[in-house]
């Protein structure tokens, strides 16, 4: 547990408010990984 491993992209811990509901969503399909997959699938979509 604690903080992140770095990694070689970087990246940063970010806070956001989040109703309960949503981060139990978020936690149940992988967490941050989610996240990330989900914002690269948004930007290629928009790109193309």
């Amino acid at each position: 547990m604690g903080r992140p491993r770095k990694t070689p992209n970087g990246g940063k811990n970010v806070t956001f408010y989040l109703p309960v509901e949503a981060i139990a969503y978020i936690k149940a399909h992988g967490g941050a990984e989610w996240i990330k997959n989900k914002v690269e699938k948004e930007k290629e979509e928009k790109n193309d």
